[in-house]
Order: structure tokens, then sequence, then C-alpha cells
């Protein structure tokens, strides 16, 4: 604010009383004073012997001498209107610079005005840049000084130079309200002295400075520090600032220290100002830019994040950038607990802000009891430019930050890292070595906290540090010591070890849970869940909460755990899961509980088990078997590992399952097979002990659920298998009765009932048995029903089982008919064989569903049928141990598959340099033999990486399904190094002249290789998009082509040119073999084409000629199109287009499909082997041919994939017409009436009951579409 003339110093007012000019020459004396103190206190240093001298109270020009033959002379002009040229000679500013530069000529020259100059002559002064013509403006100016001035004629002008005197004149335009806001700043900053008390030390500094100039005396830092301290020895007797004196706010300076260890910085402790000064933390840029956008719009950054999530970085680096900016100074702000400590910093920060000019950055790191009232603070600044940010964990917000209402901060700054961010802070860890040795990768760490976006425990694996325990012990430690700790702590202790078992809990079954462990919390239950949300990574939904982390939630386990058992966390979390996740829970119960711990659990766990359905039993039974799985794979896992590293871990669990056929010799068979070539597996097999389950926890508890036997009363869904575990432990197990059984079979559906039937005879063999032959007919009624099958019938030591399968379940033939075996054999467990047929309508002809009919046909002896129990806990056995060797990240994954990828491009381009090297019969040379040297380290490097490849990584176990990621992709990319491995162990049967088998093998195995080529490298694709990319393919893939493309054309020029010892020699290798692999392409496709052309003249129909040939992965399809022949005479039609194609007879199609169009659109296909063709060609000559040789053409419907050799025939994918697929379904529901009349009997109740209801339902499905038939055509 500007001083008005009520304030002035009273001295000023007495001169301004003898003054003629009044208050124009008064504002005048008060600006040239202002500006000497100004510059006195800007230029006068205590070490330095600089003064200035005040030139006269008329002038009050300022005289200021840097040192010896240092001056700068001040003139200082107060002006209500712009300086002009004139005003340099009318007040007498040219003569006064000229006569002190012809004194002085080093002395400089300074003009001070408030006004700008309003010419360019004037002007000039302000950057001093002058052009001729300002130059001789000035001469002329100085030249009539020269001639009119009385005083010139004494002055030396012999020094004088009109260029370097002009130099030395400076003009200075300052307003008076930048003069007193500058003063004010260097009094604060100078002479550390309070807010609201600078006036003190101004007024004193005017006073003396008046004086002074009236004495034309000189003014040094001392006189300047005499005075301050006269007004200082008066101000101490008034109050002190304790905001000053108690230190509650810190100057922040980001000054680096190079002598200090920062190097814990990378141990994730808390961020520091100088370990942002050096530059240590990761540049977040996303998140720092965020938090600098928020600030423009808001006074307050909240910046909220759990524990070790980089918080306090983020908001030091903010502060950094702002100061480096050099448009904010930074404090820290350390004390602010009650709203009587607000009111000094609040008069602390007024004076930072007219000190500095700058605005204040006020930073509060870590929210607290000893800052709770800032948003009094912050509130009380809200009309002053300051800003804050505030770091805070969660919990801490919910108690400091309910009056944040009074701040205008935005929303709270939620944080997450990026996987740059991740990839920075691995390198930077690195480089400082601080990466834990098994540490190699930065990515399966990132993996591991990528949806969480938890830093603190990114960092604990990468360096396997202590910050994180020690950090999570601190939090636990003081959660404790709140308001309901006990109660906060013991729900900590079932989410952390929930998440680490990988099971959720239920919202409402833990607040019922939590009512039951403390029915009075002096807490708001919601309010507490909430407080521990983000503080403690927890995720709530409307259902469930659980764990963000398992790194996190492993550590607050285990110091939760240090002295409750976690027995008790165990029985406890049964009450709060859901039913389908007991079996996942169940698994760490052999792996946590301890021995004198056992007794106590498993009988509070069968006291549970008892109450509830027998599904949720069976689901913790078979965890339990899965923990002890593990517990025995731990035990033995330096074995398993070795028999991994060897490449033949796939057969060891099943060498070793605990359950196997009773006259399997499955372990004695693969030794035999093997022999040597898998002697360490054979060994390792028969080393390991067998897993006896009677011995496991399993033995404890089952003794302790004898009482759910009673559950063949009224058996559940699980009840069969309830009682195989009874059986399994020789528990007792009583037989149901005839009534029973039937009962069972009757009213349960027919997996359930099947299962307990299987355990009834499974326990009573003998009785059982009786139970089946007694009740024979009835059962095989209720089967027909049960398994929607028509036919069952014993036939001596065999059952024949028919069943209805149409052309939606044709692709499911297999597992139908299995299905259907396994459930009639659980009820009539009496035969040697059984056997199944489907029953399928001819459509379009017997020939083509032969294929579906050969599939849905089994014969499976009895012994060979082995119960849904036993392949469960084999099946669990297998799982188990093979989920261990999954990868441990997507990254690792994919690396394993790059590099086996590298390795096979490797073999490719080596085996393809040998068959070139031969063909030019340089194999005696030394780049021959480095070849085959590199062949076979690739070879070994491929084969082996080939044989230890991990599967994709598994997050989720349940009981009801194997989980296994992107598995259909897998198998395509499987299928290909299966090929190749193949074709690499038959390589070198090329070479081999006088064996064309052995070839023809490697060859065969080779093209394999290239069909699956291409689906290897898409579903690798498939999978990283839908992942993460972490290697780009495009290049690779290209390689690829080229290469393998090139060693099959070679390879198979190779086997066609060398045919004995003694053959040519190609020079030009890669040349010849390219022009013969193309000759040979277009000469099948002109055969082709030739074919087409005497076709389509001979038919008079549009022939669609194909620009490719399509390879599948053993055989040849040549596709080509036809307009559509006559459907009257198709028969005679077909057989003439037979007889012109025989041409093709002795081609190397396999098959000749042929795509028939209207106007160019597909509308079907025929498919027909080559052999046709061949008896075409014998009928041609004369030759007689048997039904036998006959192979039916079958249709197939057009695809994109069939249409693309064909350009010009387009192909529009839809469903049916209307009335056509009505028309197909009233064929096939009279097709089923047909059969059920003439395959039910209706002389049995059952049967004749389920015929009815099957016939009015068919009747239904007529009626249906015979109304949509009439709806087309009309009545």
């Amino acid at each position: 604010m500007a001083t008005n003339k009520s304030q002035l110093p009273a001295s000023v007012k007495l001169l301004a009383d003898r003054r003629k000019g009044g208050e124009y020459n008064l504002h005048g004396i008060e600006y040239q004073l202002r500006y000497s103190i100004c510059k006195a206190l800007t230029v006068l240093e205590q070490s330095q012997q600089t003064m200035l001298r005040l030139e006269g109270i008329e002038d009050v020009d300022v005289l200021h001498q840097r040192g010896e033959g240092s001056l700068q002379l001040y003139q200082l002009k107060h002006t209500t209107s712009k300086i002009q040229a004139n005003h340099f000679t009318k007040w007498g500013l040219l003569q006064n610079f000229l006569e002190a530069y012809l004194l002085e000529p080093s002395a400089e020259f300074i003009l001070v005005t408030n006004q700008a100059p309003s010419d360019i002559n004037v002007a000039a002064f302000q950057n001093s840049q002058f052009n001729e013509q300002i130059i001789a403006f000035w001469q002329n100016k100085i030249e009539e000084i020269r001639m009119t001035d009385k005083r010139a004629t004494s002055w030396a002008w012999s020094n004088y130079n009109t260029n370097d005197f002009l130099n030395k004149i400076q003009l200075i335009i300052v307003s008076e309200q930048e003069i007193k806001a500058q003063t004010d700043r260097l009094i604060v900053n100078r002479f550390d002295v309070n807010n609201k008390t600078e006036a003190n030390y101004l007024d004193a500094l005017f006073y003396y400075f008046f004086v002074t100039a009236r004495q034309k005396g000189t003014i040094t830092y001392q006189n300047i520090e005499a005075v301050i301290e006269q007004v200082k020895n008066f101000v101490a007797k008034g109050v002190i600032n304790l905001a000053i004196q108690q230190k509650w706010l810190e100057l922040i300076e980001f000054k680096q220290d190079l002598n200090k260890d920062l190097s814990s910085y990378f141990d994730g402790k808390a961020a520091l100002p100088a370990h942002i000064a050096l530059g240590l933390p990761v540049t977040r840029q996303k998140t720092e830019q965020a938090i600098l956008d928020h600030l423009l719009k808001y006074d307050c950054a909240i910046i909220r994040a759990s524990s070790g999530q980089g918080k306090s970085t983020l908001g030091w680096m903010v502060s950094k950038t702002l100061s480096d900016n050099q448009t904010h100074k930074i404090y820290q702000l350390h004390h602010c607990p009650t709203t009587e400590s607000v009111g000094s910093i609040v008069d602390f920060l007024q004076s930072a802000i007219k000190a500095s000019g700058k605005i204040p950055l006020v930073i509060i790191d870590g929210l607290s009891v000893a800052t709770a009232a800032w948003t009094e603070l912050a509130g009380r600044m809200i009309e002053e430019p300051i800003k804050f940010i505030i770091t805070t964990r969660q919990e801490d917000w919910f108690r400091f930050g309910r009056e944040a209402y009074k701040v205008n901060l935005g929303q709270p700054i939620d944080l997450k890292f990026t996987d740059i961010e991740a990839k920075y802070i691995y390198t930077e860890l690195k480089r400082r070595k601080k990466i834990y040795s098994d540490t190699i990768h930065w990515q399966r760490s990132w993996e591991k906290v990528k949806d969480s976006g938890l830093l603190i425990e990114y960092v604990y694996l990468l360096t396997r540090g202590e910050m994180l325990q020690d950090r999570l012990r601190d939090q636990t430690q003081k959660l404790g010591e709140e308001v309901d700790g006990a109660l906060k702590l013991h729900i900590l202790r079932m989410i952390s070890f929930a998440d680490i078992s990988g099971v959720r809990i239920q919202i409402f079954r833990l607040l019922d849970k939590i009512s039951q462990h403390d029915p009075s919390p002096q807490t708001d239950l919601g309010l507490m869940l909430e407080q521990l949300e983000k503080e403690y990574s927890l995720r709530f939904d409307e259902e469930y909460v659980e764990g963000l982390h398992p790194v996190r939630s492993a550590h607050l386990s285990t110091l939760l755990h240090k002295y409750v058992p976690y027995s008790k966390t165990l029985i406890n979390l049964f009450d709060v899961v859901d039913s389908h996740q007991l079996y996942q829970l169940s698994i760490e119960i052999p792996l946590r509980i301890r021995a004198h711990e056992e007794l106590t659990f498993y009988q509070s766990l069968a006291d549970k088990l008892i109450k509830v359905e027998s599904s949720h039993t069976v689901s913790v039974l078979f965890g339990l078997y899965h923990g002890e799985i593990i517990r025995y794979w731990q035990k033995h896992q330096d074995t398993f590992d070795s028999v991994f590293d060897q490449g033949s871990f796939m057969l060891l669990p099943m060498m070793t399952m605990p359950f196997p056929h009773p006259k399997s010799n499955l372990s004695d068979l693969l030794a035999d097979m093997l022999k040597g070539n898998a002697q360490h597996l054979i060994s390792a097999a028969k080393e390991l002990p067998p897993l006896t389950i009677q011995q496991t926890s399993l033995g404890k508890l089952m003794p302790l659920l004898c009482e759910r036997i009673n559950l063949i009363e009224q058996p559940d869904s699980h009840a069969g298998q309830l009682l195989r575990w009874f059986h399994l432990f020789n528990i007792s197990v009583p037989l149901p009765s005839d009534l029973q059984l039937l009962g069972y079979l009757s009213e349960l559906d027919s997996e359930t009932g099947a299962e307990l039937a299987e355990a009834v005879f499974t326990t009573h063999p003998a009785e059982f048995r009786q139970f089946s032959r007694s009740h024979l007919d009835l059962i095989i009624s209720w089967l027909k029903i049960k398994t929607n099958t028509l036919t069952i019938t014993p036939d001596d030591d065999k059952i024949i089982i028919e069943y209805l399968l149409t052309d939606k379940l044709a692709d499911q033939a297999n597992d139908e008919s299995v299905q259907r075996i396994e459930v009639v054999r659980a009820w009539l467990p009496l035969y040697e064989v059984y056997e199944t047929n489907a029953i399928m309508l001819p459509f379009p002809n017997e020939q083509l569903i032969s294929v579906v009919k050969q599939n849905a046909h089994k014969a499976m002896p009895n012994t060979n049928i082995i119960s849904s129990f036993t392949v469960r806990l084999n099946q669990i056995w297998w799982d188990t141990l093979e989920r261990q060797y999954v990868a441990d990240s997507v990254y690792f994954w994919q690396k394993q598959w790059m590099d086996l990828r590298q390795y096979a491009l490797e073999c490719v381009r080596l085996s393809c340099r040998i068959m070139e090297l031969q063909l030019m019969r340089q194999s005696s040379d030394k780049i021959f033999s480095k070849a085959i040297e590199g062949l076979e380290q690739a070879s070994m490097l491929f084969l082996n990486t080939d044989k230890t490849i991990r599967q994709f990584p598994v997050n989720q176990i349940t009981a009801e399904e194997r989980i296994t990621p992107f598995k259909e992709e897998v198998s395509k990319m499987r299928d290909w190094s299966r090929a190749f491995s193949n074709f690499l162990n038959q390589f070198t049967g090329l070479f081999v002249i006088d064996k064309p088998d052995v070839r023809h093998l490697a060859l065969i195995n080779l093209r394999s290789t290239m069909y699956f080529l291409p689906l290897m490298q898409d579903r690798f694709d498939y999978v990283v998009a839908n992942t993460w990319e972490y290697f780009i393919t495009e290049t690779l893939k290209q390689d690829e082509i080229l290469s393998y493309r090139r060693i099959q054309r070679t390879a198979i020029f190779y086997a066609e040119h060398v045919q004995r010892s003694t053959f040519p020699v190609v020079l030009e290798v890669h040349k010849t073999v390219k022009d013969k692999w193309e000759e040979k392409q277009a000469g099948r496709l002109r055969i082709l084409n030739l074919v087409l052309d005497n076709l389509e003249e001979m038919t008079g129909r549009t022939v669609y000629h194909p620009v490719h040939i399509i390879e599948e992965e053993l055989l040849s399809n040549a596709v080509f199109g036809m307009e559509i022949l006559d459907v009257k005479n198709a028969e005679s039609n077909l057989e003439y287009l037979l007889i012109n194609l025989s041409v093709l007879a002795d081609s190397d199609f396999d098959f000749i499909t042929i795509v028939f169009c209207q106007q160019s659109i597909a509308k079907s296909a025929l498919r027909f082997n080559r052999s046709i063709l061949q008896l075409a060609d014998k009928t041609l000559r004369g030759e007689d041919i048997t039904v036998e040789e006959f192979n039916a053409p079958h249709p197939v419907i057009p695809n994109r994939e069939l249409l693309m050799p064909l350009p010009d025939v387009s192909f529009h994918e839809g469903i049916l017409e209307e009335d056509v697929e009505a028309v197909t379904k009233i064929i096939i529901a009279v097709w089923k009436v047909a059969e059920f009349k003439s395959r039910l009997s209706s002389n049995q109740s059952v049967q004749k009951e389920w015929l009815d209801s099957q016939l009015i339902s068919l009747k239904k499905e007529i009626d249906s579409q015979l109304t949509i038939i009439k709806n087309v055509f009309g009545n």
C-alpha cells in the first residue's frame, strides 16, 4: 500500500511546510529518500568497504562508492509527466553528468525516475543502444552546453569522448509502489524482523536518511545496522512470534549435500528435500503435472495414499519444481496443533509474502496431531497468495480432514504408479546395486503390483528390504493404541490372511463376525472399514472385502500372527467366506496348523462341517488334500526340480499318482518305453515315497465327521463323494435300502445319483450288485430318462447304450458317450463291456454322418472305467504338482517363448545353410563344420527350452474347474514347437539317401511346422495383446516367415535333387531353389487352370479360378468355384464333372473342393478325395472298380477361409431362411417321434410316462414350425 500524507514522517512534513512546491515537492523528496533507502539496503554489505553519499537535501542525490576508483552517481527525479530529452538540460541532468564525467571519466551515471521516456533519444539510455542519429542528437546538445554554459569553459574537455560518455549514462524506471515493496522485503530478509513491525524500521531509516542527506553525509552498512538494532530493542519489549522462536515452519531450499549418505531412500524410507536435491527419486511426470495443474485451480493439493506409495516424494518433487521456477518459496509446517497456534503462523506467512515477493508454498508431509489445525490456518490465509501441499494416509485424512470444506482444495489426488516408473525404479536400484540377487528382471515384480499400483510392495519385491515390514509394524502399533484398536487389528488379521490365501470375505458375514467379537464398538463399523480400506490396501465393494496385494498382506499377516495362532484366524474365516472358496481356504490348513494345535483345530472344524451341506464338507476335504500335496512337494522339491530341469516332469505326476488304476502298471510300462533315455526320471519315480493319505491331516479330521454318515437318509448333491471319503479312511458306511436307492435314482440328477450309486457299490459291492439284478428293468427305465437315452439293452456280458445325437452335439459325440457309460455303469456294474452308439438322422446322407457315429461308438471294458472320485483325486495331484512349475510372471512366459522362437530361427537358418553347402559340395569346408557345430548348440538350446517351458501363470484355484489362461492359444503354440522339435530330431534323415521313408518323415514334420507357424505367431500376439506388450514381434515374424519358407523350399529341393551319393553341383543355391519352387507352384496352378478352362468350355458354366492352393498341415486342397449346375440332373452332372477333372488324378492335390455359386455368391461346396478322380480315370480306361474303393464326396459349408483362394467369389454369412429352418426342424422332430415310438416301451409305466411327455413336446414343436411356414407362404 502506498504511503499517504498522514503517514509521512514528521521531519518531511516540516520540510514540506518550508518548500514552496508544497505537496508536489513532498512527493519528490519521499520518492528520492525511499529509493535511497532501498538502494542502500541492496548494495551495502557488512563485509565490504562500500558507502553511499547523499548529496544534499535539494537534490537528495546519491553517490555510491563501491571501492577506490569506482563511483556511481544517481540523480533521482519524481515527475508527473513522461521524460523528454529537453528535461535533461532543463533539470541540469546533462550538465551535472557532463561535469562529473570530465572530472572522473570512469564514473557511471544513473537517472532514476518514476516515468517512462517519451522519445527514442531518451529511451536509448535504458538499453545503451545508440544509433548515428541519436548520437548526433546528443552531440548537438553537448555542443550547445559547451558554447552557452559559463561553467563549461573551465571543464577539462581534453578527456571528453561522446560515445564513451553516452554509454556511461543509464535510465532506470521504478514506481513508488515497487520501491516500497522491495524495501519491505529487504528489511525483513536482511534483518530477520517480523511481520507488521517493518514499518517501524522504515520510519527510523527514513528519518536517518533525511538528516544525513541534509548534511550531505555518507552511509555505510554499519550505520543502517545501528538504526535497525536500536529499533529492535524497542520492538523486543513487545510480543515474540512463537512460529519463529519455536521453528514451527522451516524454509526449504533443496540444497545438495554430497557428503551425506542418502542411500536409505532406496530402501523405501520417506523422501526428504535432500533426496530431491540430489535427483534420487523417479520423475513421475504425469502425476507431478496433475498436482501442478491442480494447484493452478485450487489453493491446496491433497496427496492421499497408504504408507510407502510415494506421497512425500511427489510432494517434494512438485515443491522443487515451483521453487526452481522462482515463483514460490517453500516452507514445511511442523507444528500447528490447535487454533491458538494459527495466529503466529499467519503473521509469519504474511511477513514472508512481503519479504520475498514470492508465493509461499506450505507443505505438510503427513497429516498428524501436530498439524491438526491446518484447515484453520488455510482458512485464515484464503485471501492471501499462498498454496498448500498436504500428504496424508487415508486414515489420517478421516481424522484430520473433516473440516476441509473451509479450504479451496478440490478432490484429493489418489496415487498409482505406472510401468514406466516401475522400469525406472528398477534401473536406478540396479545401478546402485540395491537389487536382490534373485531378482532378474523388473517385470515379474511389476505384474504382482500392477493392478493395485502399490509402490512400496514393488520396491520390496525388487530389494527384499525391511522397510515395508517396519512401516507396517509402526502402523499396527499405532492402530492398536487407537479407540477400538484391538477390533481393527482383528479385522486386518482376517483380511490379510484371506488375501494371501486367495479368498474374499463377504461383508455381511464379516459384520456379523465383528459383532460377535465386540458387540459394542465405540466406532461406527462403516466408518471403521472405510478408515482401513485405503491405508491397508483393501478393496471393498457391495458384497466383498479383500486385500489388494499379497505382499503387503503377507507381511501384515506375519506381524498380526506373531502371538495369535493361524488356527484362530482360519476357524474365523470359515464363517465369513463364500462356500465356493472353502476349497481354496482349506489348502492353507496343512501348511499353517502346527502339531500342538491340530486336535483343537480339527475338532472346531468338524463342529462347523457337521452343520453345513455335504458340498461344503467335500470342498474342504479336497482342499486339504490339495494342501497335503503341496506339503509333499515342498518336502521333496529337490527331486521334482531335478526332473523338471531334465525336461521329463510331465511324466512324473503320472508315474507317482496316489490312486492309480488297480491293474495299472503305468510306471513300469513307461520305464520300459523310456529305458535309458530317461533313467533319471525312472529313478526319481521309484525313490519318491508314496503319499499315504490316511497319514495326513485328513486322517485327523475324518473320524470327527462320523455324524455326517446319516446323510444317506436325505442325500444332497455331494453325498456320494462324502461317502467315498469315509470309505477311503475305512469308516463304515450304512447300506441304504433298495427303496432308498431307487429313490436316489428317480429323484436326483444323473450325476449326483451316479456318484451316490458308485459310493454304495464301493462300500457294499455284493449287496449293490444284488440290488441291480433285482431291479434291472426299472433301473434301465429310469436310466433312459436320466441320460436321455432311447435304448439300454443287456447283451450277455455287455450292455448296449443307444442315444439320439443331433448335429448341434456332433462335435461332442465322444463326451456324450462317455457320460452315459459312466452313469449306466454306476447303477449297473454287472457287465464286462459298456457299448455306446449314436442314433442320427442320415442327413444329407449316411456317408456324411458316419464319421460322427464312429466317434460316438465306444466299447469300454468295466475294468477301464475309473470312478469320478478317483479321477478327481488324481487330477488334483496332477494339477497341484503342475502348478508348481508355471511361469512366475507374464514377462517370463513371453520371454521363454521369445527365446524358443529365436533358438528355432537360428536352427532353421543353420539347417538351411548346411543343406545349401551340401548342394554346393562344400561339406569339407570350415564353414560347413562351423554350421554343424552351431546347429548342435542351437538345437540343444531349443530342445532343452522346449522340454522345460513353463505354462502361463495361474492366479486362481477353485474346486469346480481347472482355470488355465489362454489354454487354446498355448495349445496352438505347442503344436508348432512339437512339430519343429520332431523336425530337428529327424533333420539328419534328409541326408539318408537310401531310406526315402525317413526323408519323407522329416519333410512331413517340416510341413507341419510351416502350417502351425502363422497360428503360433497369431496366438502369441493375441496373448500379448490381452496382457502386456513386453516384446515387439513384427521383425521376428518377418524373419521367421522368410527363413522357414526358405528351409522348406530348400529341403524339398534337396530331397528331390540328391537321389544318390553323386549329384550335380548347385552353385547359385538360393536362386536355383527359389526358381525351382516358383516354377513348381506355377506349374501346379497352370495345370489346374488348364483343366478348369477345359471344364468351363465343356460345361458352358462360369468357373472361378484359384490364385493359390490351400496348404493344410499334411494335405493340399485345390479349391475352385463354379456356377450351379442343373439340380434335376445332379447325379449325372457330378459324374460328368469327375470325368472332366480326372486328368488331375496324378496331381499332388489331396483334395479338390468345388464351390457352387449363384451369380458369384457361394451357396454350397463339395469336397472329394483325389482317389475319386483316380477311379474316374480307371472308368475311362475301361477298368472295373469296386464299391470299397469309392470314397464318396461330402458337402462342406462355405466359409471365409475356404474362399480365400477365390477373390472373385463372395460369401454372405448369415442364418438359414426362416422357412428352410422351420422345415428342417419339422423333419428332425418327426424323426425323433419315430425313434421314440420304436425304441421306448409303452408297457413299462416309467418309460410310457416319459414317451408321452416327449411326444407332447415334439407335437408342440411341429405345430410351432408349421405356423411359421404358413406365415411365410400364406394359408
